[in-house]
C-alpha cells in the first residue's frame, strides 16, 4: 500500500501495477479493498518481507553457533511456522553430526 500513502489512488491504475507483479485478481477486488482508504485513512504498512528459499537453506545448513543472532532468530521464526521444515532441520543437524562426529 506503499502507493496509496504517495498518493496514487487510481485502482485502474494500481491494479495494472500489480498485474505487472503476478496479481490475478480482479479490478473490482481492487476497488473493494482501497474504499476502506477513500477517507482519508492511510493504509497499512506492508508486512515483514518474507525470507528467500535461498537465505532459508543457508540458515539450516550452517551450523547454529556460526548463525548471527538475527540469523538465528529468523531461522527459528521460520521453523515455528512449518513442521515441516523443522523436521528437515533436524534431519540435517542430525546427518551433519553423523558424518562430522562420525557416530550414527
Amino acid at each position: 500500500m506503499g502507493r496509496w500513502n504517495e498518493g496514487v489512488t487510481d485502482a485502474a491504475h494500481l491494479t495494472s501495477e500489480i498485474t505487472e507483479l503476478g496479481y490475478r485478481g480482479s479490478d473490482q477486488a481492487v476497488r473493494r479493498y482501497l474504499r476502506r482508504f477513500r477517507d482519508g485513512r492511510t493504509a497499512p504498512p506492508p508486512g515483514p518481507v518474507p525470507p528467500t528459499v535461498r537465505e532459508t537453506v543457508r540458515w539450516i545448513m550452517t551450523r547454529p553457533d556460526r548463525l548471527d543472532p538475527d540469523d538465528q532468530l529468523a531461522l527459528k521464526t521460520v521453523l515455528a511456522r512449518s513442521t515441516e521444515l523443522d523436521d528437515l532441520a533436524t534431519h540435517v543437524a542430525d546427518f551433519a553430526r553423523m558424518v562430522t562426529k562420525l557416530e550414527g
